[in-house]
């Protein structure tokens, strides 16, 4: 079982958050394990996938990889356009950036 958990950059400053998801329409919400509120800019929200890079390092949607760019569609995620291998090259991407931080 995969843990469920969602990144955003908060709107006061800019700085990642990682917890629970809400969607409190305007509002968009990062809620920390301690509790914490956060309101984020709905574009940088993206989801865990699940899985981490070879150095260990989290993996979400909207991270850029060695493979290419990370993204969810129809409850699966793919790494550019390797989308058949994706659980089969897990082991060999190495995060590169992310959209939000160019």
């Amino acid at each position: 079982m995969r843990t469920i958990k969602f990144r955003g950059k908060r709107v006061d400053n800019g700085e990642w958050v990682y917890g629970s998801f809400l969607n409190l329409q305007p509002d968009y919400e990062i809620v920390e394990i301690n509790g914490q509120r956060n309101k984020v800019t709905p574009e940088t929200v993206g989801q865990f996938t699940g899985l981490r890079d070879k150095n260990g390092n989290e993996i979400y949607e909207g991270d850029d990889t060695n493979y290419g760019h990370v993204h969810y569609h129809n409850g699966t995620f793919y790494v550019g356009n390797v989308f058949t291998i994706f659980y089969d090259v897990h082991g060999l991407l190495e995060l590169i950036g992310n959209i939000h931080d160019k």
